[in-house]
This record gives structure tokens, C-alpha cells and sequence, in this order.
């Protein structure tokens, strides 16, 4: 599948599409910074199999509605 179908099968109330590459889900976010030119930084928890974090960016004409449905999951 691609990212687009399955976007369009996920509840988008549980799931939003950050960019091209990446859907999340509330609880995988670990922390989120305002960085340069209105974007944001979205840090990642660490998973089982990798310890490593993941840093994503949201862009500026997504942030408004990314923050709206980080703070409606919480």
C-alpha cells in the first residue's frame, strides 16, 4: 500500500500524516519544538527494537493543525 491509501484508511483522530514520509500516533511523540521559519521539531520515542530517538519536522502550514490534534489526544 501507499502512504495515501493508508492514510485514508486510519482514524485521523488517532493518526495524522506529518509529512510525506511519516504517520503518528499521540503517544509515539516524546517532544515538540518550534524551530526555524514556523516549523516544528517532533521528536520521537525511542522503540523496543532501536533505542535510538527520530526527529521529524512539520511544516509551518501544518503545525496549526498538527498542534490542534496533538492537544485533542492528550
Amino acid at each position: 500500500f501507499t502512504l495515501n491509501e493508508v492514510e485514508n484508511e486510519l482514524n485521523n483522530q488517532i493518526f495524522y500524516r506529518a509529512n510525506r514520509q511519516t504517520i503518528l500516533h499521540p503517544r509515539s511523540v516524546e517532544q515538540i519544538k518550534s524551530i526555524e521559519n514556523g516549523k516544528l521539531s517532533v521528536l520521537l520515542k525511542p522503540t523496543i527494537s532501536d533505542k535510538n530517538t527520530f526527529q521529524i519536522n512539520v511544516s509551518r502550514y501544518k503545525k496549526q493543525e498538527f498542534m490542534s490534534w496533538f492537544n485533542h489526544e492528550l
